[in-house]
């Protein structure tokens, strides 16, 4: 009978032990737990810190980057290959053009201008005859026409104004001739400081005109003075 009342009351008694041993297991069960989202956070943090070293130190590498002695004599002189190389075909697009495309301080451009301007001259066309064909270099016979070279000098003036001088072949049913022309850069349309025609089976010289005389004058005033005494 006493054990049988004692009993309740022993068990009143270890009841709260229990409860306590209980919560010492669940706050024991539970630190593993925080100690893994611990875990977690330190390494999901990690790769972002060695992803920035990554970036900081690939931003250094090129600033580390030392050209040798070696490479820096290499690195000049392949520069200045490849700018010699534009500047030679600069060049040679400047002469093939000026040839191609005629103007009238080209030797093509002055021959084309000359030849019009001596084929409606009556003191030309009553010695050659009509029509009037003009190329520049005879080689045995055979011409090309205005495509053929023409014979030129370039020049300066006392003032030191670009001049050209050139020399061509002219051909007509009853003779032929050859033709000497020369322009200054400042001068208009069929003006010239002279052009001449040299007949070649009487050796005549036609000064279709000359202003060699009037230009070799110092002073404005003289030059116009030269001119009202020539006709001009």
């Amino acid at each position: 009978m006493l054990r049988f009342l004692a009993s309740p009351a022993i068990r009143a008694v270890q009841k709260p032990a229990v409860q306590q041993r209980s919560r010492v297991l669940q706050v024991v069960t539970r630190r593993p737990a925080t100690t893994r989202n611990i875990t977690t956070s330190r390494s999901r943090f990690a790769p972002e810190k060695s992803t920035a070293q990554a970036t900081k130190e690939g931003q250094k590498a090129p600033d580390a980057l030392v050209l040798t002695p070696y490479e820096k004599v290499t690195a000049t002189a392949t520069g200045g290959f490849w700018l010699g190389l534009i500047g030679l075909g600069a060049v040679g697009v400047y002469f093939v053009a000026r040839e191609l495309l005629p103007n009238r301080m080209s030797p093509n451009g002055l021959f084309s201008e000359s030849l019009d301007f001596l084929s409606e001259n009556t003191d030309v066309t009553s010695r050659l005859g009509l029509p009037i064909h003009g190329y520049g270099h005879d080689h045995g016979g055979h011409r090309e026409g205005r495509r053929n070279r023409i014979e030129h000098v370039n020049l300066k003036d006392k003032n030191g104004n670009p001049r050209l001088r050139i020399k061509y072949n002219i051909k007509g049913p009853t003779g032929h001739a050859y033709v000497f022309a020369e322009v200054n850069q400042d001068m208009k349309k069929n003006e010239y400081v002279y052009l001449i025609v040299q007949v070649t089976k009487t050796g005549e010289l036609l000064k279709v005109i000359d202003n060699r005389q009037i230009l070799s004058a110092e002073t404005q005033e003289e030059q116009d003075a030269l001119r009202m005494l020539l006709g001009k």
